[in-house]
């Protein structure tokens, strides 16, 4: 009997307005701790955040019965 095994991988970017320096060493911190632990509370699987002062990285495995139009709206 045959068995899909399907994998999906999101990488989302989030940039400040006019790519603007407004994110601070400290305030990284705190982005990636709220980004990580949202995408838990949406049952993702976050697997790096990473960024610069004017943008953060998310990688995240999703599954299958999740939509983008989902998760736009709840992250």
């Amino acid at each position: 009997m045959s068995r899909n095994n399907l994998q999906l991988y999101i990488h989302l970017v989030f940039v400040t307005k006019y790519r603007d320096y407004l994110i601070t060493d400290r305030f990284e911190k705190q982005l990636h701790q709220f980004l990580w632990n949202k995408s838990l509370e949406l049952e993702l699987t976050p697997l790096m955040i990473n960024g610069m002062q004017d943008h953060i990285h998310l990688l995240l495995k999703i599954t299958s019965t999740i939509t983008m139009a989902y998760l736009w709206l709840k992250i």
